[in-house]
């Protein structure tokens, strides 16, 4: 039941995005705020696709906190630039914690460091009984 609620927004996505560029984003590591132990190896794979000059559309999957699958489907609004830096929110919906889609929400800083790469800094304020504050890294590619 997971899996197709996820891949039923990512369906929902498909004509939005049919001729927008887009990215391969690779999840690297995670960081949490607590003396829990937490899988810091959230290693996994997704797209980013422009929607407008500073919104986009994420889906994907990684090997969430608690070494299970998770799925997601976001929008990332970053309509603030300092410098070469991107800052935004992120929203959305990730599969893989409990039984059901739980919301996806934080705070995104986005650096081009070539043409066609970026890295990726994501803040995810503490889900109460699921996961503490976590900073996730990741880098993406231009295709």
């Amino acid at each position: 039941m997971k899996l197709k609620s996820a891949l039923l927004v990512v369906l929902a996505c498909i004509p939005m995005l049919a001729n927008a560029q887009c990215e391969i984003q690779v999840h690297l590591v995670s960081v949490h705020a607590s003396n829990e132990s937490f899988n810091n190896d959230t290693h996994g794979v997704g797209a980013l696709c422009d929607v407008t000059d500073n919104t986009q559309a994420a889906i994907g999957t990684y090997q969430n906190s608690i070494n299970r699958r998770s799925n997601y489907a976001a929008i990332v609004w970053q309509p603030l630039n300092v410098g070469p830096i991107k800052l935004g929110v992120i929203g959305g919906v990730v599969s893989g914690y409990q039984n059901y889609l739980i919301p996806l929400a934080g705070a995104v800083a986005s650096m081009k460091v070539t043409k066609g790469a970026s890295v990726h800094l994501l803040v995810i304020p503490e889900v109460s009984n699921i996961t503490p504050t976590v900073a996730e890294l990741s880098v993406s590619f231009r295709f």
